[in-house]
């Protein structure tokens, strides 16, 4: 045998390990309705015993599957009660073995909710009788074992809560914020609805996004303007609409107390830049950048103080960078490296800057850029979304049934420059040998699937690790693959 076809073949047989990722538990899903061809799916996992249910979809028509923190399976349910206006899922609460889902109609104006008790194997709708009135869904986030809405009214300054129980009833709170000015684009202040809702609904840079802790998003799902945060029982919500400033909304879900700060953006010289903020450990990381400069403002939530300010123009090294400039694209679009700061500044002072904060090991990973292509498919419901097929627009709310998920198929769906920086406890950079994140190594494994064979694909995060699920429609047996963090 000849060296370099022995290289060949261990070559071959290495690619192969790399993308045979362990599969450690596949189940039937075919028990009695083999004319359901369920088209989606989406994990609930109950963090307090690691417990976990896989919901598969069609519609309003859903199986549910509960396995134990052993992978041993302890009922199915099927339901096809829920009435067939309620497609999108908005979230849902879990009571041990019993899991409320509330669901809402393509115009996101009424709602209802399904329960599945696995401890009776019985699965029931409940009646909630709200109906939007004066008022636009903006997000939607679990807290304290509750499912909340947000809604902002179109006639006063306020946004409502509407907090769930797993039984479905409601009460509801109002964020007052009539005595305090909120801005959009402009230096003149305007109704906190306009403040809301920009000119574009329909584009995820104006989607509330509720940012999860621990959860890895991608650079794509973080360009929006408008951020949903947990702290505690404080709930901030970010907006980045106007260039200038970082506006924070603090509501306490226990207390009522209500403040609304201004954060400013570093100052520019020239007039036309794009800005973008991220909330982490109670510090505000705020980017700002143009074609000539960038900026990343580090400052303190509760004093205002800023405790770091990184500056770089286009002639100087572009020290923040861990690594190499990358431009990445989709699951069929080529990886490069760009040299040059200037063409990083060009490149994402012209698009939607976007920043990430997480933290590893005490040191904060910060990943700054900009996605130049947004497509359509980036803001669907979850249990709609599917990386094999196309899938269709649910509007202005961005929905949270699994936001690894969510963020996963962003990445699929555009192109991305960016660096990576990470900074110590006095925000200077250190260096960090980085590792390829969960949705570059779920695409490198994609590419080697024949993925006409699947569908219902969804990807959450489990212990220590991810599981990524599909379902093979020939012999509908649906998979789950670990894939180590």
């Amino acid at each position: 045998m000849t060296p370099w076809l022995s290289f060949g073949i261990a070559l071959i047989f290495s690619v192969q390990l790399f993308f045979a990722q362990e599969k450690i538990l596949e189940f039937s899903t075919d028990y009695g309705q083999t004319e359901i061809n369920m088209e989606n799916s989406f994990t609930l996992v109950n963090k307090r015993d690691h417990s976990f249910t896989v919901f598969l979809t069609q519609r309003s028509k859903v199986k549910a599957f509960h396995f134990n923190n052993e992978m041993v399976n302890e009922g199915h349910i099927y339901s096809s009660l829920l009435p067939s206006k309620y497609k999108v899922p908005l979230g849902g609460t879990i009571d041990k073995k019993s899991y409320t889902l509330f669901f809402t109609n393509k115009a996101k104006s009424k709602f209802a909710a399904a329960n599945f008790d696995f401890n009776t194997s019985l699965a029931k709708t409940l009646n909630i009788d709200l109906k939007l009135d004066n008022e636009k869904l903006i997000s939607n986030f679990n807290h304290n074992g509750n499912f909340y809405l947000a809604t902002v009214s179109f006639k006063e300054n306020h946004i409502n809560l509407y907090r769930f129980d797993s039984f479905g009833t409601y009460e509801k709170k109002i964020i007052d914020l009539s005595d305090h000015k909120t801005y959009r684009t402009a230096t003149y202040p305007v109704s906190l609805y306009k403040t809301l809702s920009a000119d574009m609904p329909s584009k995820p840079i104006y989607n509330v996004q509720w940012i999860q802790k621990d959860v890895p998003y991608s650079l794509e799902s973080m360009t929006t303007f408008y951020k949903l945060y947990l702290v505690g029982d404080v709930m901030h919500l970010t907006a980045d609409i106007n260039p200038n400033f970082t506006q924070l909304i603090s509501f306490n879900l226990a207390s009522g107390e209500t403040q609304l700060k201004q954060f400013n953006q570093p100052e520019f010289k020239a007039d036309e830049t794009m800005s973008n903020s991220f909330l982490s450990n109670n510090t505000l990381y705020q980017f700002r950048i143009n074609a000539k400069e960038m900026a990343l403002s580090i400052s303190d939530l509760h004093t205002g103080k800023v405790l770091k300010e990184h500056r770089i123009n286009k002639k100087e090294n572009l020290y923040l960078a861990s690594g190499p400039i990358r431009q990445r694209g989709g699951r069929y679009k080529k990886y490069r490296e760009l040299e040059k700061t200037s063409q990083f500044l060009r490149k994402v002072g012209s698009g939607f800057p976007s920043i990430f904060v997480d933290t590893i090991d005490g040191t904060q990973k910060v990943v700054l850029g900009s996605v130049d292509k947004i497509e359509d498919g980036a803001i669907q419901a979850l249990t709609f979304m599917n990386p094999f097929t196309a899938v269709a627009s649910f509007g202005i709310v961005t929905l949270y049934v699994n936001p690894v998920a969510l963020a996963m198929i962003k990445a699929s769906d555009t192109k991305a420059v960016y660096i990576s920086s990470y900074l110590d406890d006095k925000f200077e950079t250190t260096q960090i040998t980085e590792k390829d994140d969960i949705f570059y190594r779920v695409a490198d494994f994609l590419k080697n699937e024949k993925t006409k064979r699947y569908t219902a694909v969804d990807i959450f995060q489990y212990k220590d690790y991810f599981l990524f699920g599909m379902l093979d429609k020939k012999n509908k047996l649906y998979s789950l693959r670990k894939f180590e963090k």
